[in-house]
């Protein structure tokens, strides 16, 4: 693979997008559940640099980019984002709350990430001819 920075840079937006499309998704859903901490910190927006983590998003991935590229070894990323602070006290129902709340952001990347859910429109992917996808039976496939 080729590791110019034009090919970074290809890489890395989409996955800045995600990542802030992810944890904004773990503030909005703890804020509809009761907790607007995350809301209050201004942590529930689009904005990258507020999910950026210096470490997880942009040392450890550079790192590993830049023994990928010295060393001939396979390229392998990994890294994370700040984590939405959530309050679990100002939940309403906590135990539930934290579990539909923590599979929010990883929901929406799987729907998202696997075609099955339109960003803009909220509805399933669409056929080449212009048909939903559906399960079988008629009922739509998300």
């Amino acid at each position: 693979m080729d590791l110019s920075l034009a090919t970074i840079v290809l890489w890395a937006v989409p996955v800045v997008f995600a990542i802030t499309l992810h944890e904004a998704a773990h503030g909005y859903v703890a804020r509809v559940f009761g907790d607007h901490t995350a809301y209050m910190l201004g942590r529930v927006t689009l904005n990258p640099l507020k999910h950026i983590d210096p470490i997880g998003t942009i040392a450890v991935p550079g790192i590993l980019i830049a023994v990928a590229r010295f060393t001939g070894a396979p390229l392998f990323i990994f890294g994370w984002a700040k984590p939405v602070p959530v309050n679990f006290g100002n939940l309403r129902h906590p135990k539930r709350d934290m579990l539909l709340g923590g599979g929010r952001g990883s929901g929406r990347e799987f729907r998202h990430g696997s075609g099955l859910g339109d960003p803009a429109q909220g509805d399933g992917a669409r056929r080449s001819d212009g048909e939903r996808w559906t399960l079988g039976d008629g009922r739509r496939g998300c």
